[in-house]
């Protein structure tokens, strides 16, 4: 009975030093900072360069009103934006337009751009923990117009893997908060965002507007699309397209993939 005991006492005193080393490992693991994050924080650092700061904040305004005005004309159009401008953007006009998420912990967003992905991470602190989260982005056209898919991948806390399946509903109340509706398309890899654009509003003078092409490229966002009532009927995205899996898009929309696809084949055939 005594050994029997000790074998029971020893086993548990085990299972409490992989528990203690499995918590101290994950502690560990969130207290890493993603090298991408480090190197853009540290370019955004008050006093270091903040008439630079101020300055590429300011192209992002200039180029983002750029684009409303191309947009706003029959024809096509386009818009670059780079990291530094974006990372800019969020530091100066965080606290003042999302003022709700510096309430919640989030602090200092910053995003690298790398050929494909986009890469966003933020530093959320509580009473309990100071970490940053972070995660990849990577955005494609889908067979429906102006409908963008967003795939989520790599959520951490500091080095720790986070599944998504427990932020999804979340990140729908969120962006519905915003007047944004927010579809998910469950795929074998994961979840993806589907997001749609506006391409009519009663405040556009040319309609529809309809988004062709995204790229993410080394340090840059770049857009291009056309405006104008042939915009939607002659919508040829120029940049990947998500196939949908578990989203079924309305009638409208299942035709217009159809002439998509028999197109495409056809231009292989040829």
């Amino acid at each position: 009975m005594r050994k029997w005991f000790k074998r029971i006492a020893a086993g548990f005193v085990l299972l409490l030093m992989v528990a203690a080393s499995a918590a101290w490992w994950a502690i560990r693991q969130t207290e890493q900072v993603p090298e991408f994050y480090r190197l853009a924080t540290m370019d955004a650092r008050p006093g270091a360069s903040q008439d630079q700061q101020r300055k590429a904040s300011r192209r992002l305004t200039r180029n983002f009103e750029r684009l409303q005005s191309a947009a706003a004309k029959e024809g096509s159009w386009n818009a670059t934006f780079t990291n530094e401008e974006i990372n800019a953007w969020l530091d100066e006009e965080l606290p003042e337009k999302f003022p709700h998420l510096l309430r919640r912990g989030l602090s200092e967003p910053r995003v690298a751009i790398e050929d494909g992905r986009l890469r966003a991470a933020a530093r959320l602190r509580n009473r309990r923990f100071d970490l940053v989260v972070s995660c990849d982005v990577r955005v494609e056209l889908t067979e429906q117009p102006n409908l963008l898919a967003i795939r989520l991948e790599n959520l951490r806390a500091g080095a720790l893997a986070i599944p998504w399946s427990q932020f999804l509903d979340r990140i729908s109340s969120e962006a519905a908060g915003g007047d944004i509706s927010v579809h998910w398309d469950m795929t074998d890899t994961g979840p993806v965002a589907l997001l749609a654009v506006p391409g009519e509003h009663p405040k556009f003078v040319v309609k529809p507007v309809m988004v062709e092409s995204i790229e993410l490229c080394a340090g840059e966002i770049w857009l291009a699309g056309r405006s104008g009532e042939s915009a939607q009927s002659d919508y040829r995205p120029q940049t990947s397209i998500h196939r949908f899996v578990s989203y079924q898009p309305d009638q409208k929309s299942r035709r217009q993939a159809m002439v998509l696809r028999d197109e495409d084949r056809g231009s292989r055939i040829r």
